[in-house]
């Protein structure tokens, strides 16, 4: 997949020799601070699920840098396209218990590529995060797909409608210490019906495939219940089943 950001980029430097390229921008949010809450405890405030988490905020830094190989010219049809990244995480010196780079993370990583083939179409590959918008005190984002997802989504947009189709993997996300693919489509559609009133929808499916031979991936064992795994007395309630069966190899079949 990385292979293809160059490619978009080339596409669109074939299609536009005379765009302009070459701009750059930054953007970030920096918060470093302590509270006492003459408790002992840890310099928080209130709950985060009562009062919201403005009252309970830690030292905080994001860095979002795009580079825009083809720069996008407003009113235009011609291709552009942009290079994305965002590095974020709470963990200052000082402010927080070790406070080194450890603490930080690459959140999103993605190229985008517009008007390349199909007018008012966005081409992304790479994380795939969006979102209509931000509700209340909390951050919430009830309209909100591909959180955890890497792939690529086409995104058409003009004044009253915004349609985006995507596909990707979240197994990354999902079960980082025991991987598995989890193929991942979706889409989401919005449109503005007047001026201030907006309708959307949108929604998004993960399938987990079973993998012969990858012991992460989804199995099936005979006479297994959900109760016995639920208790953590899988492996007992077979051996009660089968007594004849003792120092033997517990049993485990991939779902095929």
């Amino acid at each position: 997949m990385p292979a293809l950001f160059p490619l978009l980029g080339l596409l669109g430097a074939m299609l536009v020799p005379a765009a302009h390229a070459g701009r750059a921008d930054a953007a970030g949010y920096l918060r470093v601070g302590t509270r006492p809450d003459f408790e002992g405890s840890g310099g928080a405030l209130g709950y985060w699920n009562l009062y919201g988490r403005l009252l309970n905020e830690g030292p905080y830094a994001a860095l979002e840098f795009r580079y825009q190989m083809l720069e996008q010219q407003s009113l235009s049809t011609d291709p552009w396209t942009s290079a994305h990244i965002r590095v974020e995480g709470g963990n200052v010196s000082r402010a927080s218990p070790d406070g080194s780079l450890g603490g930080f993370l690459v959140s999103q990583l993605y190229v985008k590529a517009g008007n390349v083939g199909i007018p008012n179409v966005t081409w992304q590959i790479g994380t795939l995060d969006r979102y209509l918008g931000d509700l209340g005190l909390y951050d919430m984002r009830p309209a909100q797909i591909f959180f955890e997802t890497v792939g690529g989504s086409a995104r058409f947009e003009n004044d009253r409608v915004d349609l985006l189709v995507g596909f990707g993997d979240s197994g990354f996300f999902l079960k980082p210490d025991a991987y598995n693919t989890i193929f991942t489509p979706g889409a989401l559609a919005r449109i503005r019906i007047i001026d201030g009133v907006e309708l959307g929808l949108g929604g998004q499916y993960r399938y987990e495939p079973a993998v012969q031979g990858n012991r992460f991936a989804p199995h099936s064992t005979p006479g297994l219940t959900y109760e016995n795994w639920v208790r953590g007395e899988v492996v007992e309630s077979w051996f009660q089943a089968n007594p004849n069966r003792r120092g033997s190899t517990f049993p485990i079949r991939t779902a095929l």
